[in-house]
C-alpha cells in the first residue's frame, strides 16, 4: 500500500509538471543567455522552482479576453481562503475524534446527508461513517442533524493543484490531490474537477485502507448548466462503522459508485443520479430523480426539492419532499428545514434569532427526527453573542433520546490577534442534567455520557510573506456510560471516562505550502468511547503531513 501511494505522488506531480510544459506557450519565452550568466545557490533554486509567485505581468492572452490582474487576484484569494479555513474549522461537529482522515463518535448522530444535491439513503453503515468518507474531497455545511456535501465550482482558466500527503506511525499514510481547471480543453464555460484520495493505517484495532475518486463536469450554455458528477470508493473498513459497539470488530469490505447529472436553469432544476454499494456480499442499487427549485427576493429564501428514490433489491421505492427556507429581517433571522418520507420517516429544524442588543440575540432552535424505529425530540433556548472576536451560544434543551434529559451546550469560536500573534480557540460542551441509571433495568441505564468536551487551541505566529509557525492542541473528554451492544443477553457495558489528547506543529511556506507534524495520543490514553477491549488507541505515535498548492 505505501509503495502504491508513493508511485500516485509521483505519478500526480509528473502529470502537473507536464501539464505545465504543455502550457509554456502561454508565458514568454526567457532570455536564455542572460539565465546561463546568472550564479545562484541551491537553495535560491528551491524557493525560486516551488515558493516563488508565477510572473503573471509576463502571462500572455489566450485566444479569450481575460483580465491577468483579475485572475491573480482571484487565485491568491482562494488560496488564502483554503488556508483560513483548514486552521479556523478544524474542530469537527457531532464530537467527532479523527485521526487524519479516520472518524469515530457516540453516539451515532441521525443525520439527513445530501451529496450535490441528492439524497443518500444509508446502506448498513453509520451516518459518521459516510462523514468519513466525503469529508476529506467535499465542502461541508453542517446544521443540526442535516450535513450537505457539495463541490465548489471552479471557472478560472489557471491549472490548480492542491496536493496532502502524510506518512506516519501504525502505518497512517495516505495521498490526496485535488486538480481543477476552467477552460477545459480551450472550451470556454466547461470547467474540471477531480480528486484522489488514497490511505490506510491503523485505526482503533483494525487496518483501514481506502481509495476513492471523484470527477466533477460542468458547462454552462445559453439555456442553462449542466453537471455531471462520478465518485467511486473501495476500502477495507471496520464492522465498528456498522454499529456504535459491536461484540467483535472484523474487516469488511465496501465498495461505492455513483453517477449523477444536474441541469440547472432560471426555471426549475432537474437531476438523476444512479448509486451501487458493495458490502461483502450485500448488495444494492438505489436510482434518484429529482426536481428543486430556488427562489430569492430581497432577503428571504426558500428552496423546494421532490425526490423519487427507488430501492432495487428491496423492491421500495417512495417520494421524498424537502423544504428549506431562511428570513432576515433586522433584528429576526429565521431558518426552517424540514424532509418527509411519509408519516413514520421525518425530520425538521426550525431555529430563530432574534436581535437584543449590540451582538447579544435570544435563540430558539427545535428539532425533531423520526423513523419507524426511533424519535428524537430536542428543544432549545438560550442566548447568542457574536462581537469582532468572538461568537457563542449558550443553549438550555430539553432531549428525548435513550431517555428524557434535560442538557446544557456550549458553543464558542474565540479569535483574538496581539500584534504578530493569532489565537484561536474553539470548544463545544454537553451536559446532562438527569443522568439517570436505573437499579432495576440495565435497559434503562444512561447511553449518554453525562459530560462531553471538545477543544481545540491553535497559536499562529504570523511572518512576513504569508509565512507561519503553528502550534495547536485538540482535546475530547466523554464521562461514563453504558454502551448497548449487539450481545445475546443485550446486557449494557459499562465505558469508563475518557480523556485525549493531541498536538501538532506546523511551519507554513507562504500560502501554498505548509509542513506540520502530528502527535496522536499525548497522554498514552488506552481507549475513547468505548469499553478498552480490540478497540485500543495505540500509545504516543506520530504523523507528518505536507499541504502543497501548485499553479501552472
Amino acid at each position: 500500500m505505501i509503495i502504491r501511494h508513493r508511485l500516485i505522488i509521483l505519478l500526480c506531480l509528473f502529470f502537473a509538471f507536464l501539464y505545465s510544459e504543455g502550457e509554456k506557450d502561454i508565458f514568454e519565452e526567457p532570455d536564455i543567455e542572460n539565465i546561463e550568466c546568472i550564479e545562484i545557490d541551491s537553495l535560491d533554486v528551491l524557493q525560486d522552482s516551488l515558493f516563488s509567485t508565477p510572473d503573471w505581468e509576463t502571462v500572455q492572452k489566450d485566444t479569450l479576453d481575460f483580465d491577468l490582474g483579475e485572475i491573480r487576484n482571484q487565485i491568491d484569494s482562494l488560496i488564502y481562503e483554503e488556508v483560513y479555513y483548514r486552521d479556523h474549522n478544524r474542530l469537527l461537529p457531532y464530537f467527532l475524534y479523527s485521526e487524519n482522515f479516520h472518524y469515530k463518535t457516540y453516539p451515532n448522530p441521525n443525520l439527513y446527508i445530501t451529496k450535490n444535491g441528492f439524497s443518500l439513503v444509508p446502506y448498513l453503515v453509520r451516518s459518521s461513517h459516510i462523514f468519513q468518507n466525503l469529508n476529506p474531497l467535499y465542502q461541508a455545511d453542517f446544521r443540526r442533524n442535516h450535513l450537505n456535501f457539495t463541490q465548489e465550482k471552479y471557472e478560472l482558466p489557471v491549472f490548480l493543484t492542491n496536493s496532502f500527503l502524510g506518512l506516519g506511525d501504525e502505518n497512517m499514510n495516505h495521498v490526496g490531490v485535488i486538480f481543477r481547471k476552467g477552460l477545459l480543453l480551450g472550451i470556454k464555460n466547461l470547467n474540471f474537477n477531480f480528486g484522489y484520495l488514497g490511505q490506510e493505517g491503523n485505526w482503533l484495532g483494525i487496518n483501514e485502507q481506502s481509495k476513492h475518486f471523484d470527477l466533477m463536469l460542468d458547462y454552462a450554455s445559453k439555456i442553462g448548466s449542466f453537471y455531471l458528477f462520478y465518485s467511486s470508493l473501495d476500502q477495507n473498513i471496520s464492522s465498528d462503522k456498522f454499529t456504535d459497539n459491536p461484540q467483535d470488530q472484523e474487516k469488511i469490505k465496501e465498495k461505492v459508485s455513483d453517477l449523477s447529472f444536474y441541469f440547472e436553469n432560471p426555471y426549475i432544476n432537474l437531476g438523476a443520479k444512479y448509486e451501487k454499494i458493495i458490502i461483502d456480499n450485500f448488495i444494492r442499487h438505489c436510482y434518484n430523480f429529482k426536481f428543486d427549485k430556488k427562489i430569492t427576493l430581497n432577503n428571504h429564501l426558500l428552496m423546494g426539492k421532490i425526490e423519487f428514490i427507488k430501492l432495487k433489491e428491496s423492491e421500495e421505492d417512495y417520494f421524498q419532499f424537502s423544504l428549506d427556507h431562511e428570513s432576515r429581517f433586522n433584528p429576526i433571522t429565521l431558518i426552517n428545514y424540514g424532509v418527509i418520507k411519509d408519516s413514520d420517516n421525518y425530520s425538521y429544524n426550525n431555529r430563530l434569532n432574534l436581535g437584543l442588543y449590540k451582538g447579544i440575540s435570544l435563540i430558539s432552535d427545535n428539532f425533531y427526527f423520526s423513523s419507524y424505529d426511533k424519535e428524537i425530540a430536542v428543544n432549545s433556548v438560550g442566548l447568542g453573542i457574536t462581537t469582532n472576536f468572538i461568537a457563542m451560544e449558550l443553549l438550555y434543551s430539553h432531549k428525548n433520546e435513550f431517555t428524557d434529559n434535560d442538557m446544557f451546550e456550549l458553543f464558542s469560536n474565540l479569535n483574538i490577534e496581539v500584534n504578530s500573534l493569532e489565537i484561536i480557540l474553539e470548544n463545544h460542551l454537553s451536559y446532562l442534567f438527569d443522568f439517570q441509571i436505573s437499579e432495576n433495568d440495565d435497559s434503562e441505564k444512561s447511553s449518554l455520557p453525562k459530560y462531553r468536551i471538545q477543544n481545540r487551541l491553535e497559536l499562529i505566529y504570523h511572518l512576513k510573506f504569508d509565512n507561519a509557525i503553528k502550534l495547536g492542541i485538540d482535546q475530547i473528554f466523554f464521562s461514563d456510560y453504558y454502551a448497548h451492544l449487539f450481545n445475546l443477553d443485550m446486557t449494557p457495558s459499562y465505558v469508563g471516562n475518557a480523556l485525549n489528547f493531541d498536538g501538532y506543529i506546523s511551519v507554513q511556506i507562504s500560502t501554498r505550502f505548509e509542513i506540520r507534524l502530528d502527535v496522536v495520543n499525548i497522554t498514552n490514553e488506552t481507549h475513547v468511547f468505548s469499553f478498552d477491549r480490540d478497540e485500543m488507541i495505540p500509545a504516543t505515535h506520530f504523523n507528518f503531513n505536507i499541504f502543497w498548492t501548485f499553479i501552472n
